[in-house]
């Protein structure tokens, strides 16, 4: 009898060690998970393909966590549609392309009028750089023209020009070798000093910091906008050229204030 015990003890230890060893080749694949069996006594460890815990002698499966697709805070606010009145001017978005203004970020499309007035100018150089300015790129891009456009509304990444920017990020122009700037800045947050310094950063070249630009900005800022430029920029002195009239967005009071400054052999 103890012959027989201690054959049947060497066999049943023999396919422990195949067991253990098969189930160490399955966790090791990845295709095998521990389940944990607490009692008073004994912690065993089983094979099992999902985890579970058992408290007391109470065994159930961990329920899997919801996952948190909310992100930490963001550094600027995302797009998103607004309502048909501004919350800015309290009055109706005016549209682009079929694209409603964004007044939280005093975007603010030209009318018709001055669009043409300013496309006229853009037409006389080369590669025109539009910062802040979608309304005369969709019209460079109707006319199947060079230009570039420096953003923040990706909305218009269907223009053939579009890059994404930040004024407050500005980053070196190198792929296009732009020969005047036409901005349209939201002047209300951004003073003169940092569009100017923002323009000079761009700039790949002295040259490029030397080209023609023309702005659009409040007249009754009209000496602190000249004075940022003549300090940083060895553009052309700036000078008051002509009003600028956008569409409904923008209140008739607000744009009798809003005039284009360039250079003076413009006006």
């Amino acid at each position: 009898m103890a012959g027989t015990k201690e054959i049947h003890g060497g066999v049943t230890c023999y396919w422990k060690r195949r067991c253990l060893l098969f189930v160490l080749v399955l966790l090791l694949q990845g295709k095998v998970s521990i389940a944990f069996s607490v009692s008073s006594r004994v912690v065993t460890a089983v094979p099992s393909f999902r985890i579970a815990t058992s408290l007391s002698g109470k065994s159930g499966t961990r329920k899997k966590k919801k996952k948190n697709t909310r992100v930490g805070k963001q550094t600027e606010p995302i797009l998103k549609e607004v309502s048909q009145v501004s919350t800015a001017s309290r009055r109706a978005p005016g549209t682009l392309a079929g694209l409603k203004e964004l007044h939280e970020y005093e975007q603010f499309f030209y009318d018709k009028v001055t669009c043409r007035q300013l496309y006229q100018l853009v037409d006389r150089y080369e590669k025109p750089l539009l910062v802040c300015n979608p309304s005369l790129a969709v019209q460079a891009e109707k006319n199947n023209r060079p230009y570039m456009l420096l953003d923040r509304d990706e909305r218009f990444s269907f223009l053939s020009g579009y890059q994404r920017f930040d004024l407050t990020a500005p980053f070196l122009v190198t792929r296009y070798d732009y020969d005047a700037v036409f901005i349209d800045p939201p002047f209300a947050n951004v003073t003169p000093k940092q569009l100017a310094t923002c323009l000079k950063r761009m700039a790949p070249t002295q040259s490029h910091a030397a080209v023609p630009v023309y702005i659009g900005y409040n007249a009754k800022r009209e000496t602190e906008l000249v004075r940022a430029f003549e300090e940083t920029l060895p553009c052309p002195r700036l000078t008051r050229l002509w009003n600028l009239r956008y569409q409904q967005g923008v209140s008739e009071e607000t744009q009798d204030i809003i005039w284009l400054f360039g250079p003076a052999q413009m006006k």
